[in-house]
């Protein structure tokens, strides 16, 4: 495919009933900033992950009926699920100031906090908010 006028680009989207709405998050990730560091790639990853595993029934037992949960049962579902508190202390890591060869250096570690802190965090509620503010759920 060649070069294509603005003409043909939108006789293409009507064509395959492609709206607005649709391009929009693609062409604002193509034209965003393009020299992100490695952590907000990561932290970007973690909320890509978390939209999937709702979207995938993530963590739902398979005897439970999917069409009948609610959007929070759905979210506790993943909070539960066997590798939750892994992947939260992995993707929420915290910087670290270390000496190597003499200077003090920025390292990224896992996150180290107690499993009682972990579970005075209230994930449900800022998954929700996550969610919502990624319009997955109202």
């Amino acid at each position: 495919m060649g070069k294509m006028t603005w003409a043909e680009f939108i006789k293409l989207c009507k064509e395959r009933n492609v709206t607005p709405d649709k391009l929009s998050g693609f062409v604002k990730q193509q034209s965003g900033p393009k020299n992100q560091s490695d952590t907000q790639k990561l932290k970007r990853w973690w909320v890509n992950c978390l939209i999937n595993y709702f979207k995938t029934y993530h963590g739902v037992p398979k005897n439970v009926d999917k069409k009948k949960l609610s959007s929070q049962q759905r979210i506790r579902y993943i909070t539960r699920s066997a590798g939750y508190q892994f992947q939260w202390r992995l993707f929420n890591f915290k910087k670290v100031k270390e000496t190597i060869n003499g200077k003090l250096v920025t390292v990224y570690a896992e996150s180290s906090i107690s499993k009682r802190e972990f579970n005075s965090i209230k994930h449900e509620q800022n998954i929700t908010r996550l969610l919502q503010r990624h319009k997955i759920i109202k």
